[in-house]
């Protein structure tokens, strides 16, 4: 069986939808396992109504916050299901999804780790696109950069994560990508699946929000740090693809944030390593603004 946990806090509304959209699960071969991480009003069992008559739903609260990590944690060890698939409140999965994971552990029962595709949604612009992990790689193609992606793209065997350790707690940010690292690196089997099987939903603001990046520079200084000995056996080529991803992943959140400015310097510090023309594409794009950066997104990699 397969369990999905979901992590929550003070966002009833989208909970709520999410929880509505699994009951057109084409196999119902699963159960749900809400984590309320400590909202107010409290999350109430009626959230599973319609669901509940149909799998079995657990709801367990955190009394106060106490984050993603401490809560995915708390969902893995209270789950039944020898696989864990991650949902995030305002996230959905494709109505196939749990019976395309279900056929795949059948078909390759050796597997640990199913990671998938997902298509993005700004809802507020109309604008999709399939997000692109990489089919195969190595322990050193994921130092380099998470090409495989986030919590909901993932289905992970319970016993593999425990026995590495779940979640990091410490992590302020990039929990998700320092666990896949940990499992690549004790050679836990992954496989791809070529099809996107969750849907992220981004709801963006049109202020500019200035947000700092100090979580995300403690996040990826805690990861040199657990794993420095690796990073030292880097040539300068691979340094230099991880500095350039980094700056990606930062020129997109400033970007999301509406941070125009931001997202701008750090595309340019790899237009400055690469010289290359897509990335210049990509500084042109953020320049004209962050919807049209978005729709062109899908068709520059």
């Amino acid at each position: 069986m397969i369990s999905i946990v979901i992590p929550t806090h003070n966002r009833p509304k989208l909970l709520k939808k999410t929880i509505d959209e699994l009951s057109y699960q084409t196999s119902l071969g699963f159960e749900v396992v809400i984590v309320d991480d400590g909202s107010y009003p409290k999350v109430e069992s009626s959230i599973f109504q319609g669901l509940e008559d149909k799998i079995s739903c657990h709801l367990i609260r955190n009394e106060v916050p106490k984050g993603g990590n401490y809560s995915r944690n708390l969902g893995i060890k209270r789950a039944t299901g020898d696989f864990i698939a991650f949902l995030d409140d305002d996230d959905l999965f494709t109505h196939d999804k749990i019976e395309v994971i279900e056929a795949a552990i059948s078909d390759s029962p050796e597997i640990d780790i199913f990671y998938h595709k997902a298509r993005i949604v700004f809802d507020s612009y109309k604008i999709n696109y399939e997000s692109s992990p990489k089919s195969e790689f190595k322990y050193k193609d994921l130092l380099i950069s998470n090409c495989i992606g986030g919590t909901p793209m993932v289905i992970l065997r319970k016993s593999s994560m425990i026995s590495v350790g779940m979640f990091n707690e410490d992590m302020p940010a990039l929990q998700d990508y320092e666990l896949w690292l940990r499992l690549a690196k004790n050679d836990y089997k992954f496989r791809y699946l070529d099809k996107p099987l969750t849907l992220y939903h981004y709801y963006l603001s049109e202020s500019s929000v200035s947000k700092s990046n100090t979580k995300n520079d403690d996040a990826f200084a805690l990861i040199h740090s657990i794993y420095a000995e690796d990073y030292n056996e880097f040539t300068q080529c691979e340094l230099d693809e991880h500095v350039y991803w980094i700056n990606r992943n930062y020129s997109h959140r400033c970007l999301l944030n509406n941070n125009i400015k931001s997202a701008i310097m750090y595309q340019y510090r790899n237009l400055v390593k690469s010289h290359s023309l897509k990335d210049l594409l990509r500084l042109v794009s953020i320049c004209f603004g962050r919807k049209f950066n978005l729709f062109l997104r899908g068709y520059i990699k």
